[in-house]
């Protein structure tokens, strides 16, 4: 977010590719840093865009820092 602007969360949108086929998604970890200087990480999942040929659902996930 830009400097001068607040907010309560932050939303990610996304999809993966060659997802693995249980549903998991693929991950990665999000840096966050805050205002006060301080930092956490949070983890980020998206499923495959195909949601494994229509078969799964999409990864709901959710992660407060």
């Amino acid at each position: 977010m830009s400097a001068g602007t607040s907010g309560r969360s932050l939303g990610l949108l996304g999809a993966a590719t060659n997802a693995p086929t249980d549903g998991s998604g693929v991950s990665g970890t999000v840096p966050v840093t805050y205002t006060d200087g301080t930092s956490s990480k949070a983890t980020a999942a998206f499923s495959d865009w195909t949601l494994n040929d229509g078969s799964s659902k999409p990864s709901a996930w959710s992660r407060r820092c």
